[in-house]
Formats: structure tokens, C-alpha cells, sequence
């Protein structure tokens, strides 16, 4: 979905991929015109704490890390004020309500937003290094802003007023010059419906990951557990695997191409390419590569000089 912004003209144009039954422009409208904004407090992580039935606290911390674009109170967990901090003065958030994050070290990461989609009857602030926004003519639907403020289109413009050296950051003042796309709260609905299906997938499918990962990391525990059993708890690595440097294996030529034997390292890229080099070749059955720097490591079973060669 691609929006563009002009700032002279009052509305926007249309995303390319958009819902057949709506048509016509959106409305651009300054994102200073559209939310009222509340003080938040400044209570740092030693002010917090989980688990009791005091005022929840949105710390900017767990916006960066921890919460998704839609703040569902059913499943996510926000900290509790430790008793005795309480503020003064301070504005219980309201689902619909907007929250960014103020600093970043990452551009890309000032005004990260979520937004209050299910408070679940709770009392929940704004604290730290946040910006509390509110909607208050109703412009926009649940679920909608906290999508629109995602969107590449107002980290653009974030990105360019975005202040700081080491930390950029940035207040609501600068909302004055940022603009957001409205189109009709019909289209609002089924926008903001599909990308929050599509973020309940997302979250299926990691949770999905982590089952596997820890299965995993519970087989390779009860398997090298074993082995370590059979070779004495003090055996060396060098008791159950022999250790090859890898200079007589390195390439000469790394302009590498889309054929040929596979050149291979231990961290995420795996495979950096392909060469047409027959010097060199390792060729001696499976094996384990080890970056000595990062500490990965790629089990490799596909090595032999049959399936290596051109």
C-alpha cells in the first residue's frame, strides 16, 4: 500500500491497492488537528512492577519492545505504579487512544506508535518517553491510527524532523507538520480489520516457532546429554569431533555467482554464492562450520565431492 503526501494540497492520494467498493480521495489531515494531547509522567522501571491491582503504566520501553501495533489488555501485559508513585495529576487512557514512543537511537523507530485497542476495563497512563494522543471529534475508528501511524508514509516525515545526534527525538509540537491519510470510516473498518487479522496470524505463527524452537533445544539437550554420558561428563570436544582450520578451503575469487560449488559460512547467510574454483573443495562427508567471531554454527550435510563438482 504506497500513499503520497503533498503538503499544498488537502487531500491525499489513493493507495494502489485499496478495497473495490470505496473510491475518491482521502483526507489528509495534520496530525496536530486530529489528536489532543495529555501529559504523561516520567516514572522510571524501578517505579514498576507486574502483578498487583494498581494503575498500569505504558513505560516507552514496551512500545520499542514488547507490545504489538494494537494493545489488546486481554492478552498484553502492561507493569503496574508501585505504590506511592502514583502522579498527581494524570489522564487514564481511553481505547482509541494513541501512544508514541518521544527518543529513539533509530530514526526509524521515533513515534513508534501502538494504540489502545482493548483496555479491558483496566486503568491505564502514559509514562516515560511517551506521547499521549487522543481523537476527540472522532475521525477516525478503533484500530485505525495505531495502523496509520505505522505506515511508511508518517515515518517519512517523522524521520525528517526527528532531532538528536545519538538520540533523536521528537514532542508534539512536530505533529504540526506531519499529516495522515483519513479516508471513510467504512474503509477505516476494513482496513484496520485485515491488518490486525493479519497481525493475529503473525503472532500465531511465531508462537508456533518458539513450540519448535524450544522442542528443539529440549531434543538437542536430551541427545548431547547422552553423549556426553557415553564420552564422561569431562570429555573435550576433541574426544568426540576432530577439528580441521579452514585455510585450505577458503576461495580465492569472492566475486561470486549464481552457479557452481556453493561457498558457505556459519552465520545466517549460509550460503554467501556460488564459485566455478575445483581447488579446494572440501569433500569429506558432513561436518560443522564455526565462526570463531560470532560464535554460529551450521551443521552441513550435503558435502561430497560428487554433488560439489560442476
Amino acid at each position: 500500500m504506497t500513499t503520497t503526501i503533498d503538503n499544498e494540497q488537502k487531500t491525499l492520494n489513493v493507495p494502489n491497492l485499496r478495497f473495490p467498493e470505496f473510491e475518491g480521495e482521502w483526507e489528509k489531515c495534520r496530525v496536530s488537528d486530529l489528536l489532543d494531547f495529555y501529559s504523561t509522567n516520567s516514572l522510571s522501571w524501578d517505579k514498576l512492577e507486574y502483578g498487583t491491582n494498581a494503575i498500569q503504566n505504558l513505560h516507552y520501553g514496551l512500545i520499542h519492545v514488547g507490545l504489538p501495533t494494537m494493545v489488546d489488555l486481554d492478552n498484553d501485559k502492561l507493569p503496574n505504579i508501585v505504590s506511592g508513585n502514583t502522579p498527581k495529576n494524570y489522564e487514564l487512557c481511553q481505547e482509541g487512544d494513541i501512544a508514541f514512543a518521544d527518543a529513539s537511537e533509530d530514526t526509524n523507530e521515533v513515534a513508534k506508535a501502538v494504540e489502545f485497542y482493548n483496555l479491558n476495563g483496566k486503568d491505564v497512563i502514559c509514562g516515560l518517553h511517551t506521547i499521549h494522543g487522543r481523537d476527540n471529534q472522532h475521525k477516525t475508528i478503533v484500530g485505525y491510527k495505531g495502523y496509520a501511524f505505522s505506515s511508511t508514509a508518517f515515518h517519512q516525515q517523522i524521520r525528517r524532523i526527528a532531532q538528536g545526534t545519538k538520540i533523536y527525538s521528537i514532542n508534539s509540537k512536530n505533529f504540526s507538520e506531519c499529516y495522515i491519510g483519513i479516508p471513510s470510516k467504512g474503509e477505516q473498518k476494513k482496513i484496520a480489520t485485515l491488518l490486525r487479522l493479519i497481525d493475529e496470524r503473525i503472532s500465531t505463527q511465531n508462537k508456533i516457532i518458539e513450540k519448535l524452537e524450544s522442542l528443539i533445544k529440549g531434543i538437542r539437550n536430551d541427545v548431547f546429554g547422552k553423549l556426553r554420558k557415553s564420552v564422561g561428563f569431562n570429555a573435550m570436544i576433541s574426544d568426540v569431533l576432530s577439528y580441521e582450520q579452514p585455510q585450505s578451503y577458503l576461495v580465492e575469487d569472492t566475486e561470486y555467482t549464481n552457479e557452481g560449488t556453493p561457498v558457505l559460512t556459519a552465520n545466517k547467510a549460509f550460503i554467501l554464492g556460488y564459485t566455478s574454483e575445483i581447488e579446494g573443495i572440501y569433500d569429506k562427508g558432513d561436518c560443522i562450520i564455526f565462526d570463531d567471531f560470532t560464535l554460529d554454527c551450521k551443521y552441513v550435510d550435503f558435502l561430497s565431492r560428487s554433488n560439489l563438482l560442476p
